[in-house]
């Protein structure tokens, strides 16, 4: 039986969600000074190009029938897509990590791993992701907020222990890939046991489901897949040419900050995301999807955006110190992307109106667009100066998010002075957090050769 949240327990259920993830983040980031004296550039740089490829594919590894799957009117009818996504995810996984270790051994690209271990690993991460996602979607639509919370915790838990473990015990950056794997195993492993604790619907996926659903849903796998591909594609794709033209350390660079930034954006984007998908549907009949997407605009401005500026500002400085001297360069290019990361936490809970809307051809659009303009971007610059690729690939997402939030903003019809008056709320919030940045690196600058003294 669904039930719909009532506008306190919006916050309610963002709140369970960012208190799990919270709890994960914090994890995450507070062994990555390990991991950095753990792994080298070099390693991280092999991640990079892991998480590239499995982030191009895993989005839509499902057919997008995940994101489906809140919207089915019966139960059993959104269990039968929780179902068909998984069979696709496996389906497409196996398909994907074949081409993958045939295109490496074909082209004898060097990865510091073996071919097919590397194709494995990445098939065996995209199907988690996809199962992951699947079983996701199911609790977000039960509302089983505290479930999603504790199987995020629990995600960073092992992802730290195996990356940390492996460094340690076999020092070799397998471990890197493997603890990365297991993000998408452990979660949905967890929320399947979870499953079997509770009451669901013995609903059976036959061959004339399967039909039906692509007949009743079909406008998700024939836009949105190619959504989520170009969506992808125009993150990662840059970040592929980035690791096989520039060679050496450059993506395990761009690896770290990405960690570092995409921190916010899972704690606060990702919950808000999955609260405000929840209410979507039901905001749309009752003609107050405007109002639902205005009020997650502020509190992200109120609480996201001002922490971005301060990590921002102080990145440069004191990446050397927390993470390793060889690591300074991952600190500069953080100042580099925090406007990307910025209006990325403010439109990807929104963006999900389009496709509540029905506008999945126009979301589709937008990505194609981003797409070009990203690869073209790294690839141009790549020709002309090179030593730039990074910078200006963090430019360009931040130009192709402000077009999407703009978009987004006009489909909703959400007027610019209404966008300002909400931004005035949360002016004072980042104001203060720029000026702390600020104060912050003149008292390190002024602390840093006592610190050397003492060593």
């Amino acid at each position: 039986m669904r039930f719909t949240l009532k506008p306190d327990q919006v916050s309610k259920a963002a709140g369970l969600l960012v208190g799990g993830t919270a709890l994960g983040q914090a994890i995450m980031l507070l062994a990555l000074p390990f991991l950095t004296r753990l792994y080298t550039p070099e390693d991280f740089n092999t991640l990079a190009i892991y998480v590239a490829i499995v982030g191009i594919f895993s989005g839509a590894i499902c057919l997008r029938f995940d994101i489906a799957i809140t919207l089915p009117e019966t139960t059993a009818d959104a269990w039968r897509l929780t179902i068909l996504g998984v069979v696709c995810a496996a389906f497409f996984s196996s398909i994907i990590a074949a081409g993958l270790a045939l295109l490496l051994w074909s082209f004898a690209i060097n990865l510091g791993i073996e071919a097919h271990a590397f194709s494995i690993i990445v098939g065996l991460g995209l199907f988690s992701m996809g199962a992951f996602n699947s079983l996701q979607m199911w609790y977000v639509r039960e509302k089983s907020f505290l479930c999603i919370s504790i199987v995020k915790l629990l995600q960073s838990i092992v992802v730290v222990l195996v990356q940390i473990g492996i460094g340690i015990w076999l020092a070799t950056m397998a471990g890197l890939l493997w603890g990365q794997f297991a993000n998408g195993a452990v979660g949905a492993l967890a929320l399947l046991l979870i499953l079997k604790k509770n009451s669901f619907p013995l609903a059976i996926l036959s061959f004339k489901d399967i039909k039906r659903l692509f007949q009743e849903y079909g406008r998700f796998p024939k836009y949105s897949v190619f959504e989520s591909l170009a969506n992808e594609a125009a993150s990662q794709l840059p970040v592929l040419l980035i690791a096989f033209l520039l060679g050496g350390s450059e993506a395990g660079f761009l690896m770290l900050a990405m960690r570092v930034l995409q921190a916010p954006i899972a704690l606060l984007g990702n919950a808000i995301s999955q609260v405000f998908l929840s209410q979507a549907p039901l905001s749309e009949r009752n003609g107050e999807l405007a109002a639902l997407s205005k009020s997650m605009l502020v509190r992200l401005a109120k609480i996201g955006v001002g922490p971005l500026i301060f990590v921002g500002i102080v990145a440069p400085t004191i990446f050397p110190v927390v993470f390793g001297a060889e690591w300074a360069r991952a600190g500069e290019l953080v100042s580099w992307m925090t406007p990307w990361f910025i209006l990325q936490l403010l439109v990807s809970p929104i963006s999900m109106s389009l496709h509540i809307k029905g506008r999945q051809d126009a979301a589709l659009e937008l990505q194609l667009v981003s797409l070009v303009i990203r690869v073209a971007s790294v690839v141009i610059c790549y020709l002309i100066v090179p030593v730039y690729m990074v910078q200006i690939y963090a430019l360009s997402g931040a130009a192709t998010y402000l077009i999407y939030l703009i978009f987004v903003c006009k489909v909703l019809k959400i007027s610019l002075p209404e966008g300002v008056m909400m931004f005035r709320e949360a002016f004072f919030l980042i104001i203060l957090c720029f000026m702390a940045g600020c104060l912050a690196v003149a008292s390190f600058e002024q602390l840093l050769p006592f610190l050397i003294g003492l060593k």
